[in-house]
């Protein structure tokens, strides 16, 4: 699934809910509050890759922070499905979590 998705599906899901499946004790909460894109890239041949680059950002509690690491993920529109999160910092809100896509 992840290997043709777009940022548009995930402009699409900006403010809703996900759930992060941590190693230990239950899910935890977040939204996805950014979907960024990142531009246009070449693979050095000068043939222009499949997609463009981009990021997205999710927001969870301040507590517990989780290590980068891939997760597994659900939505209830994108369903279930793994990402390589790292923790970018806090803001006023609570954690954030960034994912890149390239």
């Amino acid at each position: 699934m992840l290997k043709e998705v777009t940022v548009s599906v995930f402009e699409e899901c900006v403010g809703s809910a996900f759930r992060i499946h941590a190693d230990s004790g239950g899910p935890i909460d977040a939204t996805l509050i950014e979907a960024t894109p990142m531009g246009s890239r070449s693979d050095g041949s000068g043939a222009v890759a499949q997609r463009d680059a981009f990021s997205i950002v999710f927001r969870s509690p301040a507590e517990p922070v989780l290590p980068q690491k891939i997760y597994t993920l659900e939505h209830a529109k994108l369903g279930r499905f793994e990402l390589f999160l790292v923790p970018i910092g806090p803001d006023e809100s609570g954690m954030r979590y960034e994912a890149v896509f390239n």
